[in-house]
């Protein structure tokens, strides 16, 4: 991100050719050593932190100059479908459009041919892999046995209290959720 300037025009650029000329130029005089170099390959681990296409880290990402690109994640997508849109940026997904058109294509929840359509786009460029899979007929991955340990901690006198008031405030938070009949809605934020 610290490679990549923020597009902040000058109040004296007012219209859009002044503020693209502008920007050609801030860029090429302002963009750090990542943004001049044209890699063979990049490989985003952690993609989902460019899931928010707004965001610097996203767009700074996604103008890295590469001749091949991969984006790897171990993270569902959790809000929308929409949050694949940098993802098809940074990959250089074909026909992927501006966010309102994807937004359209692959996002529009009344239309049932938006998530065929996704389906069928995501299979040309997306690996999915479980830890159940195999390759030449071994798992691709052996994840130890999941081992519970239980370590119980003594508080001194003050811990303890400090311990059973964020307790008893948590209880009284759920409690007030049930009561208002809001506790399903409210399940994420309990653990917050």
């Amino acid at each position: 991100m610290k490679s990549y300037p923020k597009y902040s025009p000058p109040q004296e650029c007012l219209t859009a050719e002044q503020k693209k000329a502008w920007w050609i130029e801030y860029l090429e005089e302002m963009k750090g050593d990542l943004h001049r170099i044209h890699f063979h390959r990049v490989v985003l681990d952690e993609a989902q932190a460019i899931k928010n296409h707004l965001a610097r880290t996203s767009i700074a990402c996604r103008a890295l100059m590469a001749n091949y690109r991969w984006a790897l994640s171990g993270t569902p997508i959790m809000n929308s479908l929409e949050e694949l849109y940098p993802y098809f940026k940074f990959l250089n997904v074909p026909f992927t459009g501006t966010y309102n058109i994807f937004k359209a294509n692959y996002g529009n929840r009344s239309n049932p041919d938006t998530k065929d359509r996704l389906l069928a786009r995501l299979s040309v460029f997306m690996l999915r892999r479980t830890h159940k899979d195999l390759l030449f007929g071994r798992p691709i991955l052996k994840l130890p046995k999941t081992q519970i340990i239980t370590h119980w901690v003594k508080f001194n006198d003050v811990e303890r209290n400090a311990y059973d008031i964020v307790k008893n405030r948590f209880i009284d938070i759920i409690n007030g959720f049930a009561r208002s009949k809001k506790l399903e809605r409210r399940y994420k934020h309990i653990f917050t």
